[in-house]
């Protein structure tokens, strides 16, 4: 791109970068017909009286703050957390709605791909995908700088539907390159229906839980735990995913919050019992930190049916393991 050239946004800042995305939400929430779109959709009714970036709320930061004046003329914030690829944190939405705010959050890329079928934190919590941004701008004009960033988001939700057909098993289409990584892409989409399937059948008490680390991201069986030793140790079930990469794994696991004897008693008592299947691998012995993982299956070309049965059958196996204990 030469420097004489009309960039768009997102030739000036990475797709990955959260304020990118912020600041262009802020321009559409300063222009009234977008914003009007954005706040039908949000189920907000009145107007907007000012909009900024970066307001400090307790221990949390919005990225979007939106004061909003509803029909009665009563003034309320709205709190917005863009959430391109990094994690939902349930505790940033409390913040806000600990301060009488209006809890949202903008997810334009892989977070939003991997919480769809995730149930909001709080009360009250919207959420702003890259679709409604697409609905809000539609044929509004805008210059060359945000018009850009419409068409690259509009690309982007377009892959991100057809990674959610190809995980499902509706498509065989190639998904072609964009701002992230195909099999990147892929693999999230896949975890995300695993986790829709796997909520459905978890026990209502114990919903799945999404975890996302530095180097892999995993759902949590809440309903599979069952203590071995004491109320604090014990085993459950976790389908995990590499950040990078389109393998994933469902895992037998033991944690514990009381020590290494305590977990390594999880670990000897699980692997001794195993393995849960055919095509079951052990792990190493490693019981140094708060959980070990003893069983793995690879489940990387399976559906996403046929990994959450797995998932299931580990967790009765872990059931019935500690029954006969």
């Amino acid at each position: 791109m030469s420097l004489l050239d009309d960039p768009s946004l997102l030739d000036v800042v990475p797709w990955s970068y959260g304020f990118a995305h912020s600041w262009a939400l802020r321009q559409f929430l300063r222009e009234p017909r977008t914003a009007d779109r954005l706040l039908r959709r949000l189920k907000l009714p009145g107007g907007i009286e000012d909009v900024t970036i970066e307001k400090r709320v307790g221990r949390a930061r919005a990225d979007v703050a939106v004061v909003l004046r509803d029909g009665r003329g009563r003034l309320r914030e709205l709190a917005i957390e863009t959430k391109v690829n990094d994690p939902y944190r349930e505790e940033q939405m409390q913040a806000y709605a600990d301060a009488k705010m209006v809890p949202a959050v903008f997810l334009p890329g892989l977070t939003g791909l991997l919480i769809e079928h995730v149930p909001p934190a709080v009360d009250g919590e919207r959420r702003i995908t890259g679709a409604d941004v697409l609905a809000a701008t539609t044929g509004v004009r805008m210059g060359r700088l945000l018009r850009g960033y419409v068409e690259r988001l509009r690309a982007e939700t377009v892959r991100m539907e057809l990674a959610r057909r190809i995980a499902r098993g509706e498509s065989k289409r190639r998904l072609g390159d964009g701002e992230v990584d195909g099999d990147q892409l892929l693999a999230v989409a896949r975890l995300s229906e695993v986790y829709a399937r796997l909520r459905r059948s978890a026990d209502e008490e114990y919903p799945p839980r999404i975890r996302v680390a530095t180097h892999d991201r995993g759902i949590q069986l809440e309903d599979s735990w069952c203590d071995v030793g004491g109320p604090h140790s014990g085993l459950f079930v976790e389908v995990v995913a590499p950040v990078r990469g389109s393998t994933m794994k469902v895992t037998v696991k033991a944690y514990s919050e009381v020590g290494p004897k305590a977990l390594a008693h999880a670990w000897d008592v699980a692997h001794d019992a195993g393995p849960p299947g055919d095509g079951w691998l052990g792990a190493g012995r490693r019981v140094a930190g708060e959980s070990a993982t003893i069983w793995t299956l690879d489940v990387s070309d399976g559906g996403v049916q046929d990994v959450t049965d797995h998932a299931r059958r580990a967790a009765a196996w872990i059931a019935s393991i500690v029954d006969d204990q």
